[in-house]
């Protein structure tokens, strides 16, 4: 095959697939002539071409999902090899590392959560630059941020009343390897400013260790963002990376929340039923069941397949407003958006108790669709708005 018919192939294809992602590498493209040249063998030929034809019917499936963000998978842009190969978070204080605060002889250290990530440039070219910008005043190298998840962020609302990743960049830091070479690790840490022990004017306080591991134990229920420069080029979704170590006293206090009825009538004859719910009676619940009444029946969650549930709330008071939210957490501890919004999974109903009328001065119902992505036992948080509500736990057959 001669370059110059190559070329105008390739001109030809790239007009043809021009949204597709192309790599027209030079040196990859005539190593690839000179492999083509090898003699073959007839299963070999057999075997590329179905290799052939099964990468079309990919890439006519795939098409409508390129632009998407798959985040379980991690995206990355085309052109870079990237991975996330090791993730940590600590809650520590290191003076060496993040100095101290001086006020007369006193001498105060600051504690701080910090992710530290190792990232892998699997490709054959390097990702970075050791350059500045004096334009636009910025490192044309490799950078990170970090982006909470729903739980994380509720997280840090319950335990400082702010979001402390979004909020100032008071004693906020980042480290890192702003180039990568090819086929090499490189690591990167982020960290955030949690207080003191002690008060002092302008610095947050630092909240007790039992709320402090619960930040911790929420931590990883975020993004990563890579940065080359201000062009965002990855994002890795770290609740992949949290290790499911449930113990069996955790488990053994999981027991299923109580089950009861409330009396309805069916039809225009008024037939006296009964609906069955999961739940506090009296509080909350959801509807797992109905029938006539004596005749009622139950029936189950089953994984993977979306429900439809109507959930009552008996009680209801002025902390009960904003959106309808819950976090579920399976047996293993990993928590889980099972409210199904618009075709997908969801924290958030994106509706609360002010968007329906009431059916009686005691009694709201909302509701929802649900979907959960495993059998076993499950505990499910509710909040209204950024406040909780209550817990309550079922069980998921397969």
């Amino acid at each position: 095959m001669e370059h110059k018919n190559f070329d105008v192939k390739m001109k030809k294809l790239k007009a043809t697939y021009d949204e597709l992602p192309t790599q027209t590498d030079k040196e990859r493209i005539m190593r690839q002539i000179r492999d083509d040249k090898k003699p073959k063998y007839p299963f070999q030929i057999f075997r590329y071409a179905g290799v052939a034809i099964s990468f079309c019917l990919f890439i006519l499936l795939a098409l409508p999902f390129f632009n998407q963000e798959i985040k379980n998978q991690g995206t990355v842009e085309e052109d870079f090899v990237l991975s996330l190969s090791d993730v940590k978070v600590e809650i520590y204080s290191d003076e060496s590392k993040f100095g101290s605060i001086d006020i007369g002889n006193d001498k105060h250290i600051p504690t701080v959560i910090e992710y530290q990530l190792t990232l892998h440039n699997e490709g054959n070219q390097s990702i970075g630059s050791l350059s500045f910008d004096k334009e636009k005043n910025q490192e044309q190298g490799l950078r990170i941020e970090i982006e909470p998840q729903e739980p994380l962020r509720q997280s840090m609302l319950d335990v400082f009343g702010q979001d402390i990743i979004n909020g100032n960049d008071l004693g906020n830091g980042a480290t890192g390897d702003s180039r990568l070479k090819a086929d090499k690790k490189g690591s990167f840490t982020r960290y955030y400013l949690l207080g003191t022990e002690d008060d002092i004017s302008g610095l947050p306080k630092l909240p007790p260790k039992g709320k402090l591991n619960e930040l911790e134990n929420n931590a990883l229920y975020a993004d990563v963002i890579v940065y080359l420069g201000e062009n965002r080029i990855a994002r890795f979704d770290l609740s992949d990376y949290i290790t499911l170590n449930s113990t069996i006293a955790e488990k053994e206090a999981w027991r299923e929340s109580p089950k009861f009825s409330i009396p309805v009538e069916f039809g225009e004859e008024k037939t006296p039923g009964e609906y069955g719910l999961v739940g506090k009676e009296g509080k909350f619940g959801i509807q797992i069941g109905s029938g006539e009444k004596g005749e009622l029946e139950y029936y189950n969650f089953i994984a993977n397949v979306p429900n439809k549930n109507m959930w009552y709330f008996w009680k209801v008071d002025e902390a009960m407003s904003g959106n309808l939210k819950v976090f579920a957490t399976d047996e293993y501890g990993k928590k889980h958006p099972v409210l199904m919004k618009n075709g997908y999974s969801s924290w958030d109903t994106g509706y609360g108790i002010d968007s329906v009328s009431q059916n009686n001065e005691n009694e709201i119902r909302l509701h929802t669709g649900m979907i959960f992505p495993s059998a076993g036992q499950w505990k499910l948080d509710v909040y209204f708005g950024d406040k909780w509500y209550d817990e309550l736990f079922i069980t998921v057959e397969e």
